[in-house]
C-alpha cells in the first residue's frame, strides 16, 4: 500500500539529481487535500518515482495517483510515464489490498494490434498520411488532440472508445504555448452543468506539467467555465477537441483562451482559468 507523507511544496523534485547508481530508481511519497468547500474538497497521495538506466542517466518519472476520499477522482489508480515530452498510460487496479498492474508490459503491443485493427477498418482507403498520424496517436494518444482532419480524428476516437481504450489518462489534449509550463491538458469528457439559451457552462479536470518539476504534474481543477457560440477564439493557441453529445447540441470542436496563476499558500496547485471557447 501507498503510504502518506505530508510535502508543503510541490517543487521538492528540484532536489532530483539528474544522475545516480545505474538501474536505481527511488520515490517521493506525499498526501495533499484541495478545496475549500466540503462538496469540491478531496485528498490524494501521489508518489513519484526517478527510473534510472543503466547509463546513471534518469530516464524518466512514474507519476501515480491514489484517490482516497470524495471528490470526482477515478475509483483506480493513474500511472503515467514521462520521458522527455513522451507520455505513456497505463492502470492500476486494486485487488485484494494489492494494486494490480494491467497493461504496463503488454503496452506497446496492445497498441500494435489497435493499429492493425484500425487500420482493416478503413477498408485499404488509406492514405500515407493517415498511416503515419494513426501510428503516432496509437503510441502516443497525446497526439490525438493535434488532429485536424475531422474524419480521422473521429474514427480514431469513436475507435479507442469501442475498444476500451478511452480512458482518462488517454486521452490529452494539450495546449502549448503556456507560460512556465509544457502543456496543459484536460482530462477526460468534459460535463455540461448547464445548458441556458446559447450560453453553456462546462467542467473540466485539468493538469499542467510545469518544466520546474522536472516534468512533474501539478494537479488543478477547473470547476466550471461558460462561453457563448458567439466569443471568438484568441490567436496562437492549438485547438483541442470534444465529441460531446449535450441533448440536441453536438460540439466537435472547442478552442480555448487559458489563463495560469498560482495562488499562495501551500498545497500550491496551478489554477487554470478558462476564458473564452469557439464552437465549430
Amino acid at each position: 500500500m501507498i503510504k502518506e507523507k505530508k510535502y508543503q511544496d510541490w517543487r521538492f523534485l528540484q532536489q532530483w539529481p539528474e544522475s545516480l547508481s545505474p538501474g536505481k530508481s527511488f520515490y517521493y511519497d506525499y498526501c495533499v487535500s484541495t478545496g475549500n468547500e466540503a462538496a469540491e474538497q478531496f485528498t490524494a497521495t501521489i508518489r513519484l518515482t526517478a527510473i534510472v538506466g543503466q547509463d546513471g542517466i534518469r530516464k524518466g518519472i512514474i507519476y501515480e495517483r491514489a484517490p482516497i476520499l470524495g471528490g470526482n477522482m477515478n475509483p483506480f489508480l493513474e500511472l503515467a510515464y514521462f520521458s522527455g515530452k513522451c507520455f505513456y498510460p497505463v492502470q492500476l487496479f486494486q485487488k485484494n489490498n494489492e494494486w494490480e498492474v494491467v497493461n504496463i508490459n503488454t503496452l506497446n503491443e496492445n497498441w500494435r494490434q489497435i493499429k492493425e485493427q484500425l487500420l482493416l477498418e478503413f477498408e485499404g482507403a488509406v492514405t500515407a498520411s493517415v498511416i503515419r498520424q494513426t501510428e503516432a496517436v496509437l503510441e502516443n494518444p497525446v497526439l490525438l488532440g493535434k488532429i485536424y482532419d475531422e474524419d480521422l480524428f473521429l474514427k480514431l476516437y469513436f475507435f479507442l472508445i469501442r475498444e476500451q481504450r478511452a480512458t482518462d489518462t488517454f486521452f490529452q489534449f494539450s495546449l502549448p504555448l503556456v507560460p512556465d509550463a509544457d502543456a496543459v491538458s484536460f482530462k477526460g469528457m468534459p460535463s455540461v452543468t448547464s445548458i441556458e439559451e446559447d450560453l453553456i457552462s462546462l467542467s473540466f479536470d485539468a493538469e499542467c506539467m510545469d518544466t520546474r518539476t522536472h516534468g512533474a504534474l501539478i494537479y488543478g481543477k477547473c470547476r466550471s467555465a461558460s462561453a457563448t457560440r458567439n466569443e471568438l477564439a484568441v490567436k496562437g493557441l492549438a485547438r483541442f477537441r470534444y465529441q460531446l453529445d449535450a441533448g440536441t447540441l453536438l460540439i466537435k470542436k472547442i478552442t480555448a483562451n487559458i489563463e495560469l496563476s498560482e495562488p499562495s499558500g501551500a498545497p500550491k496547485f496551478w489554477q487554470i482559468k478558462i476564458n473564452t471557447y469557439n464552437y465549430e
